[in-house]
């Protein structure tokens, strides 16, 4: 059975970073799995998956994911497959573009990484959206705040939806070896690190994150992963604050289970969040996580973390110190979120995936 991948690109973020990890896995289980990336460009996580030659990845472009040219290169691609699986916008719309204008019995999967999106907020563009939710065979809700946003806004249709929870590979994880933390986040080993992992995106708030180093002491510094649109902001509200010399940013990294290790505490700063693929992988790694208090976020971490108020600092500060006020509370966090982190192996989510691929299975392959 063939089945395709379809995502923007392959930057640091939680969607992509799933699918990096679900592909081998989904191979190894007998399944033939390709990817097509809007934007090829050689991004760590793309260079990590291409290292293992285990599948065919399709570089449509290395520009603009919004170019509709690249339709028509979808449509000479997806024609090869008996199942679709897209992840992100606006890959989202293209594929299901690109199928209409095919005309195999190719099946389109979504899946839905997100409780909200700027088209969710204009009239005109949630018509737009609803079409083509429609047009996929089934749409995976990561977890069930979004199954309960698509219902509400989108009036999806409830035999569309699906919750099946990310996965994480917690044996990867679990072997990590830890990062020098002086050569590469260039702090003493005193030093108490801060580390958020995430794409530059609208939805983080890397924010907030930030102005919380202002109320702490000296001795606690900030880590950033990841790189974005809003990369350059946040460097700036970092320089406007002179916190140069307690923040740093690493830009996209593959070795995420190696500097969580080596880091102290694990924030994941959001507006909104489907998931929070971040969180169980700083479970899994054996430190504490803080996230905001938002629909789906807050259902991953449960009472294995800290929960603060969205986008307000002093909140953050106050859980940041709870957390280190003593050691018997750190490693309480510590256990915990390993247990927690459990519930989301990877390899429970690719049984889901693969029940609901052999339905499709149009050829018997």
């Amino acid at each position: 059975m063939r089945i395709l991948y379809v995502i923007d690109s392959l930057i640091t973020g939680g969607a992509e970073k799933l699918v990096v990890e679900t592909v081998p896995k989904l191979i190894e289980i007998g399944f033939k799995v390709d990817i097509a990336l809007l934007d090829g460009k050689p991004y760590p996580l793309l260079k990590e998956l291409e290292q293992l030659d285990i599948c065919h990845i399709y570089k449509l472009s290395f520009g603009s994911v919004y170019n509709p040219i690249l339709i028509y290169k979808l449509t000479k691609i997806i024609k090869h497959y008996s199942v679709v699986h897209v992840h992100l916008f606006p890959a989202q719309y293209w594929v299901v573009i690109a199928g209409w204008l095919n005309t195999q019995n190719t099946r389109l999967i979504f899946t839905e990484h997100s409780t909200s999106n700027r088209r969710l907020k204009n009239y005109f563009l949630r018509i737009l959206d609803r079409l083509f939710y429609k047009s996929y065979e089934e749409i995976l809700c990561i977890t069930e705040a979004v199954k309960d946003e698509l219902l509400k806004r989108l009036q999806v249709g409830v035999d569309k939806l699906i919750v099946l929870s990310n996965g994480v590979n917690i044996d990867k994880i679990e072997m990590a070896i830890p990062v020098n933390r002086v050569k590469v986040f260039g702090y003493s080993n005193e030093d108490k690190i801060l580390i958020m992992i995430g794409a530059f995106r609208r939805e983080k708030d890397q924010d907030t994150v930030v102005r919380s180093m202002n109320y702490l002491p000296k001795e606690f510094k900030l880590v950033f992963v990841g790189d974005g649109v809003r990369r350059k902001e946040v460097e700036t509200l970092a320089e406007d604050l002179n916190l140069c010399k307690r923040v740093k940013f690493l830009g996209n990294r593959s070795d995420v289970g190696s500097l969580l290790k080596a880091a102290d505490i694990s924030i994941l700063s959001s507006h909104w969040e489907g998931f929070g693929l971040a969180a169980v992988e700083s479970m899994a790694a054996g430190i504490p996580v803080i996230g905001s208090d938002v629909a789906g976020l807050a259902n991953v971490i449960g009472d294995a973390g800290q929960l603060f108020i969205p986008a307000d600092e002093k909140d953050l500060v106050k859980k940041i110190r709870y957390i280190t006020k003593s050691t018997k509370v750190y490693n309480s966090f510590t256990t915990a979120g390993r247990i927690r982190a459990q519930h989301f192996s990877i390899d429970n989510m690719v049984d889901k995936l693969s029940y609901l691929y052999k339905k499709y299975n149009l050829s018997n392959e």
